[in-house]
């Protein structure tokens, strides 16, 4: 047997063709080159760009018999939402895109290397109740510290000589803030549950299942080392979502969905910290009315203060949730 695999198995990531419960004794594996999973890795990446881009023509294609405009046309309008249509349209081509880059080919990648689909993504594993449950006090008790490095990185000014560069930057992280609260503005019932669906529930499943589970675990077996395999899963993730002065919060979070899904073994727990962050806002926004403003980032006060508390606690959380995953 591999020892890559017995390790592996040991610190609680489920390989491809493990299901709950079952022995790693009774697995028989040929040892792979490292080189092997370096290119199931580039496959996977290489299946995304074109998931992406099979399900983004698509979208453009359908966009006129769902929402009555051209997908080009949309594109092309811009930032300019005072057509709701127009607005619908590219959040429409935006999350097809997004399930083919991310679901896609994760499930593509797993029928490539003649893995069992249902087994490879982790469907089948139940989560413990208690880790659901300190997890989601882990997405609540992190905002405060996730909002402090947010705001710390948007207060950063470059050198002189690198202006121009920080200008388009900032320009592209109010498009896409821009974007984002245009979704969230005068919201209906529906509305709210609509943008639960589809900017909480869809981009959650889809990204942890490309993130934490297929692509968490060839990096393992690149790496051989649970950690590194974590902090470069964040790091793509973080670097994926393409708003720069985000990228330290995002690779955050990312890590605190790496080891959740270490310690669970499970699809679902990352799943749920991920829509339980993302649903905050679009809730928080939505009660809030015409009262919230175009910052991605809540007020929680004091900064320092609020920014230890957080760190503090919910360093006490993946404590537990360690423990928790110990005990099972």
């Amino acid at each position: 047997m591999s020892p890559i695999f017995t390790n592996f198995a040991s610190i609680g990531v489920q390989r491809y063709d493990m299901i709950e419960n079952q022995e790693p004794q009774a697995q028989e594996e040929f040892e792979k080159p490292r080189i092997w999973y370096v290119l199931q890795f580039i496959s996977l990446i290489l299946m995304a760009l074109i998931g992406g881009t099979m399900f983004g023509a698509l979208a453009l294609q359908t966009s006129s018999l769902l929402f009555g405009i051209d997908g080009i046309e949309a594109l092309a309008a811009g930032s300019d939402f005072s057509d709701r249509s127009v607005l619908y349209a590219q959040r429409y081509i935006q999350v097809f895109s997004s399930i083919g880059t991310f679901a896609f080919s994760a499930v593509a990648q797993l029928a490539f290397m003649r893995e069992n689909i249902a087994d490879g993504t982790g469907l089948r594993i139940k989560i413990n109740p208690v880790m659901a449950g300190l997890s989601i006090l882990l997405v609540f008790s992190m905002q405060p510290a996730v909002s402090f490095f947010a705001n710390w990185a948007l207060s950063w000014e470059f050198p002189a000589d690198m202006a121009e560069i920080e200008a388009q930057l900032r320009a592209l992280h109010e498009t896409a803030v821009n974007t984002q609260f245009a979704f969230l503005k005068n919201q209906t019932p529906i509305d709210l549950l609509f943008n639960l669906f589809m900017m909480a529930a869809l981009p959650a499943f889809c990204e942890e299942l490309f993130f934490r589970r297929v692509g968490l675990r060839l990096l393992y077996d690149i790496t051989g080392n649970p950690h590194a395999s974590i902090a470069i899963s964040a790091l793509l993730f973080a670097m994926v979502h393409g708003q720069f002065f985000y990228l330290l919060p995002l690779f955050l979070f990312g890590l605190a969905l790496g080891y959740l899904a270490l310690w669970s073994r499970s699809l679902w727990l990352p799943v749920l910290a991920h829509f339980t962050n993302n649903a905050l806002t679009l809730i928080a926004t939505y009660f809030a009315g015409d009262a919230a403003n175009t910052s991605m980032e809540p007020d929680f006060g004091q900064p320092i203060l609020s920014f230890v508390v957080s760190i503090l606690l919910s360093s006490v959380i993946l404590l537990l949730l360690k423990r928790r995953e110990a005990m099972d």
